[in-house]
């Protein structure tokens, strides 16, 4: 973690991440997993303690790399362990894996370039505690 954070401000607009209709810059990949990290709170704001298990869904495939990037960053940036999650996966098959594990919190985003022009101003992320 430490040496990308080095490498994303020396070198902020090194592009990291290109597609045919996008493209972000360490910068960006960097912004947007500290959009990301900023929705890592317990529902009574406080952060989660370092360990805790939490879930990572987000698009399949290179269509998904980005927010996959952003929030795998994200959760490592914050201590946490992140639990892999298919997208395709149904509510109660995530409960089922979450419940497995030890996983009570889900970070999910459902744009393929989460903070880009257009998306929410939380960049598409959502971080909510998971039915135990």
């Amino acid at each position: 973690m430490e040496a990308f954070a080095a490498s994303a401000r020396r070198e902020v607009r090194r592009p990291v991440l290109v597609s045919s209709s996008c493209g972000w810059s360490a910068g960006d990949l960097d912004a947007a997993a500290r959009a990301a990290g900023g929705c890592l709170r317990r529902e009574d704001g406080r952060p989660l303690p370092p360990g805790t298990v939490a879930g990572l869904q987000v698009r399949e495939g290179p269509s998904g790399a980005p927010a996959f990037l952003a929030g795998l960053l994200a959760l490592r940036r914050a201590g946490l362990v992140p639990l892999l999650l298919a997208a395709a996966a149904p509510p109660p098959e995530v409960a089922r894996i979450s419940g497995r594990v030890g996983s009570r919190y889900l970070l999910s985003c459902q744009s393929a370039w989460p903070g880009a022009p257009g998306a929410s101003a939380a960049g598409g992320w959502e971080f909510r505690p998971l039915a135990s």
